[in-house]
């Protein structure tokens, strides 16, 4: 008799446990379901029926950061800046060495002007080899340092990020202006140089370079840059710019 008892005891434990693990994986699946179905509408630009989504799927997986960074997401949308960074925050706590959402977190604080603050948090971020952005993670703490008058560490922050990815020329053209500003013409020209170099079909660095020529007198320079521009980038804004130029100098006609 005393071990029927334990045999049915020990069944109805089993029983429990597996009816409570079956309503943990239905309450997940449905929690799942529902932030999937807040990103589509979020993508979809439905962002109301979004955010009911998001709220819902919270409801039933309140530990899930990925729900608060998507929430986050809705508020950068509408440029609740407070709202997303609250809410950042809080994924954070749950999963402190996620870097896109430390990258988040560093943007917005740079966005609210204090940038200190960001390029600590971007530091972070950049310790880790594996996110996939850092050459915009570096452009940005350039950027930050520039804002900062910190001018070396920008100029150590865009080269890292020509180095990471030598094909946006965004990087470029930010130490080209800041070289102008140092008045250090030497450099401003030999990075539009290794820019050109790196992108050679880039009609915007060619004219950088090819104004820097033409301000400064050297005009054959210059006009080599804008008949290539021309030749190689006809339909370009850059271009028609182009044209202007050799019209002023009275090397282009229609």
């Amino acid at each position: 008799m005393k071990k029927i008892f334990r045999k049915l005891t020990l069944t109805i434990v089993l029983i429990l446990v597996l009816a409570s693990c079956s309503s943990t994986n239905k309450i997940h699946d449905s929690a799942e379901a529902h932030y999937k179905l807040g990103l589509s509408y979020l993508d979809a630009n439905e962002d109301a029926i979004a955010m009911r989504e998001f709220k819902r799927a919270l409801n039933m997986s309140p530990n899930d950061h990925r729900i608060y960074y998507a929430i986050a997401t809705f508020y950068l949308k509408k440029n609740q800046i407070d709202m997303a960074k609250d809410n950042v925050l809080k994924a954070i706590s749950i999963d402190p060495d996620n870097s896109e959402y430390l990258n988040t977190y560093a943007s917005i604080l740079a966005s609210q002007g204090k940038q200190k603050e960001a390029i600590k948090v971007w530091e972070k971020v950049e310790k880790d080899p594996t996110y996939p952005s850092l050459g915009v993670v570096y452009y940005n703490m350039g950027f930050a340092s520039y804002q900062l008058q910190w001018y070396d560490k920008a100029i150590e922050y865009w080269n890292k990020s020509i180095n990471e990815n030598p094909n946006v020329i965004r990087p470029y053209i930010s130490l080209y202006q800041l070289f102008i500003t140092l008045n250090d013409l030497n450099k401003a020209e030999d990075v539009l140089k290794r820019g050109i170099n790196r992108n050679p079909l880039s009609p915007t660095l060619k004219l950088e370079l090819a104004k820097f020529y033409y301000e400064r007198g050297l005009f054959e320079n210059a006009a080599i840059l804008f008949n290539d521009i021309i030749d190689v980038s006809p339909n370009s804004d850059e271009a028609s710019i182009a044209r202007t130029y050799l019209r002023n100098m009275g090397l282009y006609y229609e």
